[in-house]
């Protein structure tokens, strides 16, 4: 791998949520900042000026800069939309999952605002795996079996790697409900195994190498694409095509860093060595994969915020 490059997530969950982190945790898992925009400058509110113009004032504040830890975020430049997506289908090749588009005249806006940013995200790694356990949903669905757990070949045995519980339509759970009542085998609690009939095309957008799992692997937000009710069984994938997936570079990340104060007050040496997180740190809250962190720097005399909202752990 590059110096430079994103390491996988996964190596960045060793960090997430310790009070403590040793010296082999560090240099296992260094982090770094993407920076992409500046919300806030000389406590004046910048959201409702133009995206360049934000931009601007934050590459000449990161000019000022000799850190490593903090990284500007590099601006595409193309002259037509043919070439754009040509460059969106190297997204995977440099550990990212398609393009962010901006307006530049766009202004910061709270919430999920459509029409100035647009996420174009390159097409999910897919696989079939067979249905083998079925458990009921939650809401409106607590009455159907939704919640299912997928596996693929290894030799000639069943392998379980992923669960998902999303992307079908509800005649679809209706009829696959149908199926588990019919074809359950054996019940463990809320759990049904049932026969490995069903096939089904999982969507994901990425993979991880896991000891905590079976098969070896862990999937990132695994849903069902399709039923593929034109295979059987025996077409499903196997463990070995799940694990050759594991030399695609999917690091996946998406960085945001919002910068409310003139980056020179901030003590990025003791940030990153963790101490800043362990000792001053107001909260800390973990959405999906991500993690929210929110800190005072530690300058003398300064009452000054920076918010984090996630991390990347960066090849050195």
């Amino acid at each position: 791998m590059e110096p430079g490059a994103p390491l996988p997530f996964a190596l960045l969950q060793t960090r997430i949520g310790r009070k403590n982190i040793t010296k082999k945790q560090l240099q296992d898992a260094p982090i770094a900042f993407f920076a992409y925009d500046l919300l806030e400058y000389n406590s004046e509110d910048w959201r409702s000026r133009t995206l360049e113009e934000r931009r601007n004032k934050l590459e000449e504040i990161l000019l000022e800069f000799n850190q490593q830890t903090i990284i500007l975020s590099p601006v595409i430049h193309f002259t037509d939309w043919n070439e754009l997506a040509t460059l969106r289908e190297t997204s995977r090749d440099i550990g990212a999952e398609g393009i962010m588009l901006k307006r530049k005249t766009s202004i910061y806006q709270v919430g999920r605002k459509r029409g100035d940013w647009w996420k174009w995200k390159i097409d999910p790694l897919t696989i079939d795996a067979v249905m083998i356990y079925a458990q009921k949903g939650s809401g409106r669905r607590s009455n159907l079996y939704t919640d299912y757990t997928f596996a693929v070949k290894d030799g000639d045995k069943l392998v379980s790697f992923t669960k998902a519980y999303s992307g079908l339509t509800d005649k679809e759970f209706a009829q696959v409900d149908n199926f588990v009542k019919r074809n359950s085998l054996e019940k463990f609690g809320p759990v049904r195994t049932v026969k490995p009939e069903l096939v089904f095309e999982i969507a994901f957008e990425g993979i991880a190498a896991s000891n905590r799992h079976k098969s070896g692997v862990a999937l990132r937000f695994p849903r069902m694409v399709r039923w593929r009710k034109d295979k059987k069984p025996d077409d499903i994938n196997t463990l070995e095509d799940l694990k050759k997936m594991l030399e695609i570079p999917l690091n996946f990340f998406y960085q945001i860093v919002t910068i409310s104060t003139p980056c020179s007050t901030v003590r990025t040496d003791e940030f990153f060595a963790g101490n800043i997180i362990r000792c001053h740190r107001k909260y800390f809250v973990r959405i999906n994969h991500y993690c929210a962190v929110f800190f005072r720097t530690i300058s003398p005399g300064t009452n000054n915020i920076i918010r984090v909202y996630s991390f990347c752990s960066q090849r050195r």
